[in-house]
């Protein structure tokens, strides 16, 4: 179901968590998180302040969710990326290509990743750092398994 065909409550358009998404990010890359508000977002997508908490309690959650979902990707295309190959070296490089591929394909959600987890509440930046961490460490694991 696209943005034109979300159902309607009283008239109005009831906004998918994705175009939420989509949009909290473009407007976080132009204007910064702190420089951002929910009705920023709002006005972007066409509908009131209040439809975006039908997704989301905050705005923080809003950017945990920009986190969880890159992360959740580059999870995925590595997956895909690395599924069949044992040659660890080999399997090094396909991480990294798709690693590139998921980072340059949204260089907006990127720079958010790389700046803003600061200005999360800090369980959520746990969070994302923990996750991080965890990227990396497949990455340095992958690495010392092509070494060797």
């Amino acid at each position: 179901m696209g943005a034109a065909d979300a159902p309607r409550i009283n008239g109005n358009r009831r906004v998918m968590e994705d175009e939420i998404l989509e949009a909290a990010t473009d407007v976080f890359a132009k204007k910064g998180y702190l420089g951002t508000n929910l009705n920023d977002v709002a006005e972007r997508l066409g509908v009131t302040r209040q439809a975006l908490y039908y997704h989301f309690r905050a705005k923080h959650d809003i950017l945990q969710a920009i986190f969880a979902n890159i992360f959740d990707d580059l999870d995925k295309a590595i997956d895909a990326g690395i599924a069949g190959i044992t040659d660890p070296a080999e399997r090094f490089r396909h991480m990294v290509r798709a690693h590139f591929i998921v980072v340059v394909s949204s260089p907006h959600r990127t720079a958010i990743s790389l700046q803003e987890h600061r200005n999360l509440p800090p369980a959520s930046a746990k969070l994302v750092l923990e996750r991080r961490e965890k990227l990396l460490n497949r990455f340095a694991q992958a690495y010392a398994d092509g070494v060797a």
